[in-house]
């Protein structure tokens, strides 16, 4: 669970974080400084992903950060995964505050209605309520995530962070200081309302990993892209290949994108340019979208670079 009290003796509050097993307790303290900045740039906010066969090349996006009411702990989720039928599908809900145990209760919500790239108008998208997920935070090393469904059906998902378990990173003894200058979250256009990016960075040894997804729509559904490579960490417009997907009884078909490019200045503004390859699912297409990362309004308040 996560507990918050001033552990190692400096007079402020941090952040526990344990794991409970054979009744005995392991805890790791993230960070000297307030649970609401220690949330807010904490490294748990980023790409997660359940390593088992039924959930392959989808996950789920946690921004941890200040809710932008109460200034407490709290998250928000996309999930980016397949419908019934084998289409894309993301969802996203929050910010909902975590309680003192680490868990939130989302509302989540699906959406649709509109195009994809120079198309797309924000008038045209429908929200769609889908039911609730019960996010539980157990550690820095693993989330769950189970959704109920309006429709009465379920899913879970026992969730590990995507790049750190495939840079082979281990989260104890990282410097959260560090986080304030990574780009990783929610980065959107307010003018395109409706759809948006999530960033996520992480430093290694071999260097600066950058995976990002774009939530937006194809034909009026629901469409997803996403990319990753390492990045040169003097040139922030580092392509990025992408790729869709699609499922089916057999399993899930990557299917080539082209390119991600994120051009980010500030931790306030970006430029994401993309070019699809003819053999896309939107055809040979190219564009650029200006973004912001302070998530004032409706998202998270304050700026991780400050």
């Amino acid at each position: 669970g996560i507990s918050a009290a001033d552990f190692t003796g400096n007079g402020l509050t941090d952040l526990l974080v344990s794991r409970y097993k054979d009744d005995t307790t392991t805890g790791y303290v993230f960070g000297s400084e307030s649970v609401a900045e220690t949330a807010q740039n904490s490294f748990l906010s980023g790409g997660w992903f359940d390593p088992s066969a039924d959930h392959t090349n989808e996950g789920v996006f946690f921004e941890f950060a200040e809710h932008p009411v109460s200034g407490s702990p709290a998250v928000t989720a996309i999930w980016y995964g397949y419908a019934e039928d084998g289409s894309q599908k993301w969802y996203i809900g929050g910010p909902t505050e975590l309680s003192e145990e680490g868990q939130a209760r989302v509302e989540v919500f699906s959406a649709s209605g509109a195009e994809f790239g120079d198309a797309f108008d924000s008038d045209a998208v429908q929200r769609t309520a889908e039911g609730e997920a019960i996010i539980h935070v157990g550690s820095c090393e693993e989330i769950d995530f189970r959704m109920y469904f309006e429709s009465d059906s379920t899913d879970e998902l026992q969730l590990i962070p995507l790049l750190r378990t495939n840079l082979e990173l281990d989260c104890v003894g990282i410097d959260n200081s560090a986080a304030s200058a990574n780009p990783t979250g929610i980065w959107w256009n307010a003018e395109r309302a409706g759809e948006g990016f999530f960033i996520d960075s992480v430093e290694s040894e071999m260097g600066t990993y950058t995976f990002a997804s774009w939530f937006a729509y194809h034909a009026g559904q629901p469409a997803w892209v996403v990319g990753g490579d390492f990045v040169d960490a003097n040139d922030g417009n580092t392509p990025l290949p992408a790729s869709t997907s699609t499922s089916n009884a057999e399993g899930t078909s990557l299917i080539p994108f082209g390119e991600l490019r994120f051009d980010i200045p500030s931790c306030a503004t970006a430029t994401a340019t993309y070019t699809a390859v003819p053999e896309s699912l939107v055809g040979s297409l190219s564009g650029s979208i200006a973004l912001t990362g302070d998530f004032s309004g409706d998202v998270f308040g304050g700026c991780r670079n400050d």
